[in-house]
């Protein structure tokens, strides 16, 4: 009697390696959305009074944020069912990056360009870690997805505790609240460059495993 696999050992034909690769580069990706967030904390009372404003006037950009934040996964999940995650995880990476450039090169012009830019930096940020859930299910099988899910959770929630911290001694170090903006600006651009030919093993993989279910059929 020949031995068939388990059911779920047939689901995919992601190897290990691949799997490993693409948990390391979700877990650096989900870091965008809880940095962006809170990294911008410290800024609070600077702000408020470069921008001549009171300190509720800036508070409320922290809102707008959070506002984005709920939204954005409702607007870009399903183009992404559609389309597919890679596209959608790569153009709202670009989006964050560039709002966060405008951040940086906005510094302290415009009250009304700092809520807008914030918003469209939530937007960006905030899709990520729900298509990266997506990613884990469509790559591992059940019974693997926990070593993934872990290292991706794991770098939300230290993108929390370290932005604070980060925001902190950049204006401490500098007193200069655009270089928390240009920091975000280099993460982003490392990642969006770093996303696009990661994410393309899904496609060459996902194509193999499409060819070999034609085959047996």
């Amino acid at each position: 009697m020949t031995n068939l696999p388990a059911p779920d050992e047939r689901f995919t034909v992601f190897t290990d390696r691949q799997k490993i690769f693409l948990t390391i580069i979700l877990s650096l990706a989900n870091l965008a959305s809880p940095l962006a967030a809170t990294s911008y904390v410290p800024l609070l009372p600077l702000l408020s009074r470069l921008f001549s404003t009171s300190l509720e006037a800036i508070n409320l950009c922290v809102t707008v944020y959070v506002i984005f934040q709920a939204i954005s996964t409702s607007l870009f999940a399903p183009y992404a069912d559609v389309h597919g995650r890679r596209p959608v995880i790569f153009i709202t990476y670009c989006l964050f990056t560039l709002a966060s450039l405008g951040l940086a090169l906005n510094g302290t012009k415009s009250y009304s360009g700092l809520l807008v830019l914030r918003a469209l930096q939530s937007l960006g940020a905030s899709t990520v870690p729900s298509l990266g859930y997506g990613i884990m299910a469509d790559v591992a099988i059940p019974s693997e997805r926990g070593q993934m899910l872990g290292p991706i959770g794991a770098t939300g929630n230290l993108g929390v505790c370290i932005g604070l911290i980060v925001g902190g001694l950049i204006v401490f170090g500098s007193a200069n609240i655009q270089w928390v903006f240009w920091a975000l600006v280099i993460l982003g651009g490392a990642m969006t460059l770093a996303t696009k030919p990661s994410l393309d093993v899904m496609k060459h993989s996902q194509s193999q495993e499409v060819c070999d279910i034609e085959k047996a059929s």
